[in-house]
């Protein structure tokens, strides 16, 4: 229990100061105790860190959970389908830009000393794990090795996502093109999903001319804002999805 008292306070002192500023004294102030007991609770900052970055991955996981129908402490109720995921993560991410702020803080902070890259590799050990969780969940029958792949894809998917158009909405220049982006991630996840159940024998792989092609017709040249044409048809089907 001092321990969970000690990481809350942690993560809202990075939050608001940054992981750099997080001095002990500073977290034992938040958390209304000596210095001393952090160190007692702590061997070091970065045992402090660690516990930390498994705190935010409970966080995830607690968010995943009511999606996939999973219980925080495990045990399934449910299949959860890929667009609930998403759609649960896309909730957490814009409930809290903070805290995915100070993710991407741990991270540079850890591969900044060689010594800390142990850090850096945990965290995303822990986010691997519970995107696997979340293909798992969708009743997929998948190898783990193509699980693990397909898992390392989504993150680095999202992690783009979230680092290039960090603010309010996390994603996206409105909200119109947020939702347009997931939803277009979501719908290229299951078509690879239904192709790969099917057999790779039929598969056909679009050229790298027919690639590019699709991408400059897609960006433009940046003058209209992706979605604002969508959106609504979007709203309709996420009505029908879950009404109300």
């Amino acid at each position: 229990e001092r321990r969970a008292q000690l990481v809350a306070a942690a993560v809202e002192v990075m939050v608001e100061e940054g992981v750099e500023r997080a001095s002990t004294h500073r977290i034992a102030a938040r958390a209304g105790v000596s210095q001393g007991i952090v160190h007692y609770a702590f061997e070091d900052k970065d045992a402090l860190l660690a516990a930390v970055i498994e705190e935010v991955a409970g966080r995830i996981r607690d968010a995943l959970a009511g999606a996939s129908g999973t219980s925080p402490g495990g045990s399934d109720t449910r299949p959860g389908s890929l667009a609930d995921n998403l759609r649960a993560f896309w909730a957490h991410v814009e409930e809290t830009p903070d805290l995915q702020l100070l993710q991407y803080e741990l991270t540079t902070h850890a591969v900044r000393d060689p010594a800390k890259a142990w850090l850096a590799r945990r965290q995303y050990e822990e986010y691997l794990a519970i995107i696997e969780a979340a293909f798992g969940a969708t009743g997929h029958d998948l190898e783990p090795a193509t699980r693990r792949r397909w898992s390392r894809l989504v993150l680095a998917a999202l992690d783009g996502l979230i680092l290039s158009n960090h603010g309010t909405l996390t994603v996206g220049r409105t909200v119109a093109e947020a939702f347009l982006l997931m939803h277009l991630l979501e719908r290229a996840a299951q078509a690879q999903l239904r192709a790969m159940a099917g057999g790779a024998a039929g598969l056909v792989v679009a050229s790298d001319d027919v690639a590019a092609r699709t991408h400059r017709q897609w960006v433009g040249d940046g003058s209209e804002w992706d979605g604002d044409v969508e959106w609504p048809a979007l709203l309709r089907r996420a009505e029908r999805l879950s009404p109300g």
